[in-house]
């Protein structure tokens, strides 16, 4: 019975654990250093690992849609604050429409 739960041990900790490591060093390399959310996880198969890793992928890559849209709308604010007072024929005149959105 122990050698047979050590052979099972085995099998599965060389099949899983270099996988679940590979994972793992592969979220910390998108996490640590500059972020990069253009960055994915890259795993192969139909196992929970694999379906973690999307998961993990569909997860950054909606935090790069929000920080996208961040930035975006930061920028519009910072230009539309200096022009929505602005003599027409200006950048105002332009702004104007879309700030009443």
């Amino acid at each position: 019975m122990v050698i047979l739960l050590v052979l099972v041990a085995a099998v599965l900790g060389g099949s899983v654990l270099p996988r679940v490591l590979r994972l793992n060093s592969a979220i910390r390399s998108i996490a640590d250093g500059e972020a990069d959310l253009t960055r994915r996880v890259n795993m192969k198969g139909n196992d929970e690992l694999t379906k973690m890793a999307r998961s993990v992928n569909q997860f950054i890559a909606r935090i790069q849609e929000l920080v996208s849209d961040v930035k975006r709308r930061g920028l519009f604010r910072q230009f539309s604050c200096k022009a929505v007072y602005g003599p027409p024929g200006t950048l105002a005149s332009v702004l104007r429409p879309e700030l009443q959105r």
